[in-house]
């Protein structure tokens, strides 16, 4: 079963490239971007499944309960341990993202605005479909807006 994730997340980048033209799917600040905010979203989720996998609460109570220590105590303490190592494992795990098979699905020169799919991928994830927009703001800063959303394939 397909497993669809869809979150609108918007970012603003200040890029490097010729802020008077449309931005392009594979400049490399856009792709930055995406993989980011990307990375911001899934991370959570990374963490959820480490912690699910390497923790269990009632084993955690029965090893303290046979060692006689407070296993309220215990337990708070090896889930405050677990939470860290699934940051680092997360961190550790998304540094790899990268994104492949680039594609403009239109561009929209009197507004700015392209309009992309990609795929992200990992050396320990699941490939992520990836739809997003980069467009110039209109503003004195002359950024580029980001905004993506995205599907993790079976």
């Amino acid at each position: 079963m397909k497993k669809i994730i869809y979150f609108p997340i918007i970012a603003i980048l200040l890029t490097s490239c010729n802020l008077n033209e449309t931005p392009k799917c594979g400049d490399l600040d856009v792709i930055n971007k995406t993989i980011e905010i990307l990375n911001k979203q899934i991370k959570s989720q990374v963490k959820d499944e480490y912690i699910e996998k390497n923790f269990n609460e009632y084993d955690a109570i029965e090893f303290a309960n046979n060692k006689g220590w407070d296993s309220a105590d215990y337990v708070k303490t090896e889930k405050k341990r677990i939470d860290r190592e699934a940051d680092k494992y997360a961190d550790s795990i998304l540094a790899t993202t990268i994104l492949k098979n680039i594609r403009s699905n239109s561009i929209k020169k009197d507004i700015k605005l392209c309009n992309c799919s990609a795929e992200a991928t990992n050396l320990n994830l699941k490939t992520i479909e990836v739809d997003y927009t980069a467009q110039q703001t209109e503003d004195r800063d002359k950024s580029v807006y980001v905004e993506l959303t995205y599907t993790i394939k079976p």
